[in-house]
């Protein structure tokens, strides 16, 4: 994936062999259950306080002991439980704010290590998004707060079993609507620095019922410079 062999590239100064080391407990995915996760049911319009997903980074700089690491996303990937009555399209908002917007409300979901080993010694790194789906009460935005996409997934309403595939740092658009319908929306890379807090709002103009997602989020986290497994 030439998103990942730049970032790799970045960090080890040219060197793939190290970048391979360094990147090696970097990669994450964080799954909610099987079932869905409830989401609000009348999201008709972008409201700043309400939204579906929220990435949080827990690194801090300015702590201490400093904590560096950046969280890049790779992939988001939302499966439709039950339709959305009414809903006339699908539409995400992506913003960002330098400030945890995360007030109450959700699952929270762990971010797990993707790779693995035998070796006795193996230990994963403890990731540092602290990530949430679900109906999300988030907190008024800061002056700083960004718009970083505005992607229309969807034409129609949605149905169960519709697929979202967003891919971030991709100009990628493929619409499959031969049976279950699956989306692939690409949208700009959206790095969260330390302290940065990257949300996601769900739109559907006149929707009345809750689309209850189920979420697959895949990500890659920067490492400290002196990580070297």
């Amino acid at each position: 994936m030439d998103m990942l062999a730049n970032l790799m590239a970045a960090a080890s100064g040219g060197n793939t062999y190290g970048a391979v080391e360094a990147y090696r407990k970097s990669t994450f995915s964080a799954i909610s259950a099987i079932a869905g996760v409830a989401n609000l049911a009348t999201s008709t319009a972008y409201v700043e306080t309400v939204g579906c997903f929220s990435v949080y980074n827990t690194a801090d700089v300015e702590a201490t002991t400093p904590t560096y690491e950046w969280i890049e996303p790779v992939y988001l990937r939302m499966t439709q439980l039950a339709v959305n009555t009414a809903g006339t399209r699908m539409q995400f908002d992506f913003t960002m704010d330098n400030i945890d917007r995360h007030s109450s409300g959700g699952t929270e979901l762990t971010g797990v290590a993707t790779a693995f080993s035998g070796d006795s010694a193996w230990a994963d790194r403890t990731s540092k998004a602290e990530i949430h789906c679900g109906l999300l009460t988030l907190t008024a935005a800061s002056a700083d707060v960004k718009i970083l996409a505005r992607p229309m997934a969807s034409s129609v309403i949605g149905a169960v079993e519709d697929v979202y595939m967003i891919v971030f740092g991709s100009t990628a658009e493929y619409h499959n609507t031969s049976d279950s319908d699956f989306h692939v929306i690409g949208v700009p890379r959206m790095p969260i620095g330390p302290g940065a807090n990257l949300m996601v709002h769900q739109i559907a103009p006149s929707q009345s019922d809750d689309p209850l997602f189920q979420y697959e989020f895949g990500y890659i986290e920067h490492p400290p410079t002196d990580q070297t497994s």
